[in-house]
C-alpha cells in the first residue's frame, strides 16, 4: 500500500536521524525504532498546533498526510502476522494508564484504541503511584520475556503523573542456517578498530546467503526461519571505518545496499554478543527539533484533553539483544509519562559493525544497533 509505504519511509528516516544523535556516545548501541516511533505516534495523536508541527517534522510525517494513524495501525496489525506460521516470535503491544477522574477526549481514546490497539486502564497515580509504576513495569516485563524489567525508574512516575503510555516489542528468531557451536572458536575482534581482544567467533565456512561488496563496506543478510525477518550486517572494509559508515547511513543507501545483495556461497564470521541499552529520549528529541512537547509552558496536547494541561514529562527507552549460534532474541520498550502542564568473498565481522533487524514483508526496521565491543 503506498500510504503504508509512506509510514515505513518516515519511520526509517526517523530511525536513522535518531541513530545519528546517539552514535557519538561510546560503546555498543541498540534500540528499537519501531517502539519509539509507536509511542511518539500515540503522543502525536494528541498534539496540536506548534507541538504537532514540531513532532511531525521530527517524525518525517508527510505534509498534509491525514491518514497517518490509520496507516500506522495497518502496519502495526500486519507486523507479526508471519510469526503465526511458527518460524519466529514477534509481538508488539501498546498500553495506556490514565489517572482516574482525569477525563480524556473520546476522540483520543478512539485513535489509540482503534489504530494502536492500546489497552486502556484507569489507575490512581495520585495516591498509589509506586504501585502503578510497578504494575506498568511488570506489564512490560511480561511482554518482553522478562528482558525489560524496569522501564520506568522510581523518579519517572509520581503523584502528579496523569497519563502513561508504553510500547513493548519482542522478537525471538532462529537462524535459517544455524551456526554449529563446534565451529565457534576464540578469534580476534578489534575493539574501536584498534584494540585486539579475543572473543567467541561463530563461523559458517560456506553458506548460501544474500551478500554484496561495495566501495567501503561488505553487507550480508542473514534470514531467520520463515524468512519474513532478517538481520542485515554492514561491516566497513577498514577496521576503523565505523564512523565513516555511520556518516553514510541514509534511507536511500540502506535501500540501495539491500537491493543490490545477491545470493552467494560465502564465509560468515560473527561474534556472539549480548547487551542492554537504556536511554532517556528527551535530550535527543529536543535537539532533533521537538522542544515544545517537553516544555510545560509551551506544550499543546489539547488533542488529549481538550485543554493545554499536559506536557511530556518523561520519555524513556530500554532495549536488550542477544545473538548466538541458534539465533537472536531482542526486546525493547518505550514509555511516555505526561505530567501537568574484509578480504575475499565473505563477511568477517572482526571489527565494529552495524546490524539491522527488519521485517521483510513491510520493510520496517524493528531494531538497529552497532557492536563496538562484543565482550
Amino acid at each position: 500500500l503506498p500510504y503504508v509505504d509512506a509510514v515505513v519511509e518516515a519511520n526509517t528516516r526517523f530511525a536513522l536521524d535518531f541513530y545519528a544523535r546517539l552514535q557519538g556516545e561510546d560503546g555498543n548501541l541498540f534500540f528499537s525504532p519501531w517502539s519509539i516511533s509507536t509511542v511518539l505516534s500515540m503522543v502525536l495523536a494528541g498534539a496540536a498546533d506548534g507541538t504537532m508541527f514540531e513532532m511531525e517534522e521530527v517524525m518525517h510525517v508527510p505534509s498534509g498526510f491525514d491518514r497517518w494513524h490509520e496507516m500506522f495501525g495497518a502496519l502495526h496489525a500486519s507486523l507479526d502476522r508471519g510469526s503465526e506460521l511458527g518460524g519466529y516470535e514477534l509481538s508488539t503491544v501498546n498500553g495506556m494508564w490514565i489517572q482516574q477522574n482525569f477525563p480524556l477526549l473520546e476522540s483520543y481514546l478512539d485513535i489509540t484504541g482503534e489504530h494502536y490497539d492500546a489497552a486502556q486502564e484507569l489507575v490512581d497515580f495520585c495516591t498509589d503511584f509506586e504501585n502503578v509504576r510497578a504494575r506498568i513495569n511488570q506489564w512490560v516485563a511480561d511482554q518482553t520475556g522478562d528482558r525489560i524489567n524496569e522501564l520506568f525508574k522510581p523518579d519517572m512516575i509520581n503523584q502528579e503523573t496523569l497519563l502513561a503510555l508504553a510500547n513493548a516489542v519482542y522478537f525471538k528468531g532462529t537462524w535459517q542456517f544455524t551456526f554449529d557451536e563446534n565451529h565457534t572458536q576464540d578469534a580476534t575482534f578489534w575493539v574501536r578498530g584498534v584494540e585486539p581482544v579475543e572473543v567467541p567467533m561463530m563461523k559458517h565456512e560456506e553458506v548460501s546467503v544474500e551478500f554484496g561488496e561495495f566501495e567501503d563496506l561488505s553487507a550480508v543478510a542473514l534470514p531467520y526461519d520463515g524468512e519474513d525477518v532478517e538481520m542485515m550486517i554492514l561491516v566497513p572494509q577498514e577496521r576503523d571505518g565505523l564512523a565513516e559508515l555511520e556518516a553514510s547511513l541514509s534511507f536511500e543507501n540502506i535501500r540501495q545496499w539491500r537491493g543490490a545483495l545477491q545470493e552467494a556461497e560465502i564465509l560468515v564470521a560473527l561474534p556472539r554478543f549480548e547487551f542492554t541499552f537504556e536511554a532517556s529520549l528527551k535530550d535527543q528529541l529536543v535537539a532533533m527539533g521537538m522542544p515544545s512537547a517537553f516544555d510545560p509552558h509551551s506544550a499543546d496536547f489539547s488533542g488529549i484533553t481538550g485543554g493545554r494541561d499536559l506536557y511530556l514529562e518523561v520519555l524513556v527507552h530500554n532495549a536488550y539483544v542477544r545473538v548466538d549460534e541458534e539465533g537472536t532474541e531482542a526486546a525493547a520498550a518505550t514509555g511516555a509519562g505526561f505530567g501537568p502542564t574484509s578480504a575475499g568473498e565473505g563477511v568477517v565481522a572482526d571489527h565494529p559493525f552495524i546490524f539491522i533487524i527488519w521485517d521483510n514483508v513491510t520493510e520496517s526496521i524493528l531494531f538497529m544497533g552497532r557492536v563496538v565491543d562484543p565482550r
